[in-house]
């Protein structure tokens, strides 16, 4: 066992010590690095984060036994570094779907549907509105009054769009 900690560490009085010493510091450590973590808007790439945290517990194994630290490290980057790499990825992922979720919002179906609908009947009315008066069938009276209750339904189809867009 004494071949395995640092010299200093074999008194028996020095490792517990030198043990409580690290103990505190690395409670310390772990308390001001959750409080950044909570801190952090990003959620991504936090394997990053906690191979930090593992570094930071490294090194305090390291204090007491460096051999244990190396071997501690070795174990890590094996079992670690797949995990690393595979959060990198999903991060990767989701930035490119948050930023592909940006660029468009698109409606649902069956607003689309009634979108569609009604350019459709405002293409229709316009047809059958010219049709009248080209033949004299519409007075200029009718004919305004008509325009004004297709202003109002326009004003509306453009209200509820935005109240749609806004809940999209």
């Amino acid at each position: 066992m004494n071949d395995f900690l640092n010299e200093y560490a074999t008194n028996s009085m020095v490792l517990a010590a030198v043990g409580a010493a690290t103990g505190m510091a690395l409670a310390l450590f772990s308390t001001v690095y959750n409080m950044h973590m909570d801190r952090r808007r990003e959620r991504v790439y936090t394997a990053i984060y906690v191979v930090g945290g593992v570094l930071a517990t490294l090194g305090g194994m390291a204090v007491i036994s460096w051999k244990a630290a190396v071997l501690g490290l070795a174990a890590f980057a094996a079992s670690g570094l797949p995990m690393v790499i595979g959060d990198m990825r999903r991060g990767v992922r989701e930035q490119a779907r948050q930023e592909q979720d940006k660029r468009r919002k698109r409606l649902p179906y069956a607003e689309k549907g009634l979108v569609d609908q009604a350019l459709m009947e405002a293409s229709e009315a316009e047809r059958a509105l010219g049709e009248l008066v080209s033949k004299k069938e519409l007075g200029m009276v009718d004919l305004m009054r008509l325009a004004a209750r297709a202003i109002l339904a326009t004003a509306n189809c453009i209200k509820f769009l935005s109240e749609i867009g806004r809940q999209v």
